[in-house]
């Protein structure tokens, strides 16, 4: 599964909103059986990935193997 299109807002950022969404599709991936979730990070987001599971792979987009 492909996941696209996060984005917070500066002012909501470092609130767990983003977080709680992530965590929300990975549940979702999971309970449809997907074996995986890829994603392409910008450099601000990237910490907020890694901190899920996520980690780089040479295309360069991220994924989380579930």
């Amino acid at each position: 599964m492909r996941l696209a299109n996060v984005i917070t807002l500066p002012e909501y950022r470092g609130q767990g909103h983003g977080t709680a969404l992530v965590l929300d599709v990975v549940a979702w991936a999971r309970s449809i059986a997907a074996d995986r979730v890829d994603l392409s990070a910008t450099p601000a987001g990237q910490r907020l990935y890694e901190k899920l599971g996520f980690v780089l792979t040479s295309a360069p987009r991220m994924k989380l193997v579930l």
